[in-house]
């Protein structure tokens, strides 16, 4: 009986907690910053640079660098947490 009550109150709470938080969207974003994209990295530079300036809690994934030589630009995108 003890267990049974402990396990309804376990499963309510779970049940609760994950339709308060949902699931995490994210959105892409785009930050125009200088220099080119390092050879090799294949986006581990834009993640890094995202999460620098965003913090860990923007999640940042799926980044991709992309050159612009004649600005010695570089267009770094990353999906993100929405609304960082």
């Amino acid at each position: 009986m003890k267990l049974r009550s402990i396990l309804l109150i376990v499963w309510a709470l779970f049940a609760l907690l994950s339709h308060a938080y949902g699931e995490i969207r994210f959105c892409p974003k785009e930050m125009t910053l200088d220099g080119s994209c390092p050879l090799g990295t294949s986006g581990e530079s834009c993640f890094l640079e995202f999460l620098n300036r965003l913090g860990a809690s923007a999640m940042p994934m799926n980044c991709s660098c992309k050159d612009d030589p004649s600005h010695n630009k570089r267009q770094c995108t990353c999906n993100v947490v929405c609304n960082t």
